[in-house]
Formats: C-alpha cells, sequence, structure tokens
C-alpha cells in the first residue's frame, strides 16, 4: 500500500490545468459541478497524487480514472484499488492491490451528540476515556483526538467497502486493521 499528501497551496495552476487537461469525461463533469473554488483544486489535486503515484511507485503512466456510479473513484483497466480525501486545504491519496480506504480530517470542537451517532459503545468508551462529554460542545483535545481517530477510520473504513456510510454503529473501528498517522491539527487513516 502506497500513499501520499499535499496541500493545495503548493499545488501551481499549471499543474492543475495539466490535470485537468487529462481528466476522463466522467472525472471533469464531476468536478465542473463543484462551485467552490478550493473543492475542484483538491479534486484536481487529488486526481494529480494519484497519477503522480501510480508513476512513482507502480510505472504506470496515463492512468485513466473513472467514476462509479456511487461517486468513487476507480482506476480503469487496472487491478489496482485507490481511494482520495480532502480536509480544509490538505489532499491525501492511497493506492492498494485490495480494497484501500483513505480519510483525513482537521481536528474542530465537534457536539457531544455526534460521539452518540458515531461511536458504538466500545468506541465512545474509548473516546471518553472515562470523562463525561460537556453538553454543549467538546474542545478536550484528547477526546477531540480519539473522536476523529474514529471519525477517519470509519470513513476511511466504507471508502474501503465502496459502500459510502450506510451505518457508523455497523462497525466497531477498534477491531480492524488500520494505519493513523497524526500530522499536527490533522488525523489521517488508511484501511
Amino acid at each position: 500500500m502506497e500513499w501520499t499528501l499535499r496541500r493545495i497551496d503548493d499545488f501551481s495552476p499549471t499543474e492543475a490545468e495539466r490535470t485537468y487537461r487529462g481528466l476522463s469525461a466522467s472525472r471533469k463533469s464531476r468536478i465542473d459541478r463543484l462551485k467552490n473554488e478550493d473543492a475542484r483544486r483538491c479534486s484536481l489535486l487529488g486526481e494529480y497524487l494519484v497519477k503522480e503515484l501510480l508513476n512513482a511507485k507502480y510505472g504506470i503512466e496515463n492512468a485513466v480514472i473513472e467514476c462509479a456510479e456511487n461517486g468513487r473513484p476507480f482506476l480503469k483497466d487496472s487491478p489496482l484499488f485507490i481511494s482520495i480525501s480532502h480536509s480544509h486545504r490538505l489532499v491525501a491519496c492511497a493506492i492498494d492491490d485490495k480494497p484501500v480506504g483513505i480519510d483525513i480530517e482537521k481536528r474542530k470542537p465537534i457536539h457531544p451528540k455526534l460521539i452518540d451517532r458515531v461511536c458504538c459503545p466500545a468506541e465512545k468508551e474509548y473516546v471518553l476515556n472515562g470523562s463525561n462529554p460537556p453538553s454543549d460542545e467538546v474542545a478536550d483535545e484528547g477526546i477531540l483526538t480519539r473522536f476523529y481517530e474514529i471519525w477517519t477510520g470509519k470513513e476511511a473504513y466504507f471508502k474501503a467497502q465502496g459502500t459510502g456510510i450506510t451505518d457508523f454503529q455497523s462497525v466497531n473501528l477498534l477491531t480492524l486493521e488500520r494505519q493513523v498517522v497524526p500530522l499536527g491539527e490533522y488525523i489521517l487513516q488508511i484501511v
């Protein structure tokens, strides 16, 4: 499994234009529908990173990335699997020979009800670590770090499954093989 990440601030307009020209019709259409310029740049950077990683690590040039009906990106005519994620100004991608999911999120305060919605009982115990969540906003760094570890892991898990998020409670992330990468105020996870 290979993965990489990059800031959109380090993605030049020339690289973005060249990437856009090389897109498949389905990917172009998807990016053209995005209203936010940063979202378009993040999507283009995701495409760029996949192609760069394919070339550098697998020797594959001119890969064609398509969109499945559910929006999941896949490599046309390739046995490899890809996953792309972005949060704010960071974009990450992963490539593997088996289904893979990657997610990156910037930690920020949450409403405590989100913990109940996302976490199964064992995960909730792990996230809260014996404390009670406040009634209005969770800002405790330890709780937030553990919560976003669960959140990014579940997002990555459902991406690897190719189903989209169906039911957060249906999986206990603590039992899955995964790679957690803390990146300052961000958490990246690969399943």
